[in-house]
């Protein structure tokens, strides 16, 4: 297949994906010009995710740890929790979601979760040896060797 059947297929995909949309009973997306572009936090250290609150309050997380929790009325930036957690590569805080039940009436749904990755006995990485990653779990060896990565 040439590179311009590939390119012709593609677009008449990109064009055809709205109308098979709505045909399916799925609506298309809103405009661009129906979204406005806000800054929560002038600095976030390391972004990761967010959650609108009902009441269109915002907690937004960090890697490092952080929850902030914006008020779009003040347009304050409070720290609502600060976790310990294992920031090794690429863990750290990931991500924040709100329970389904979030916001509607009953207290007991008013949950927040998080997903990060606690400080267990992971070897911390030593950056006197930059060709040794001390953090990871080896590749091969014996039980004995993959003990120190485990919790």
């Amino acid at each position: 297949m040439s590179a311009r059947t590939v390119m012709a297929a593609l677009t008449a995909a990109t064009l055809l994906m709205p109308a098979a949309a709505a045909q399916a009973g799925v609506a298309a997306p809103p405009p661009d010009s129906q979204f406005q572009k806000v800054t929560l936090n002038d600095n976030p250290g390391e972004p990761m995710d967010l959650a609108v609150l009902p009441d269109s309050r915002v907690l937004h997380t960090t890697r490092k740890g952080e929850v902030w929790l914006h008020d779009p009325k003040t347009g304050l930036n409070t720290l609502a929790a600060d976790l310990d957690v294992y920031e090794h590569d690429e863990e750290g805080l990931q991500s924040v979601a709100l329970s389904p039940g979030f916001g509607k009436g009953s207290k007991k749904d008013d949950w927040v979760y998080l997903y990060y990755s606690p400080p267990l006995n992971t070897p911390v990485d030593d950056p006197a040896t930059p060709d040794v990653n001390e953090g990871d779990a080896p590749f091969t060896g014996t039980p004995a060797d993959f003990a120190p990565s485990r919790a």
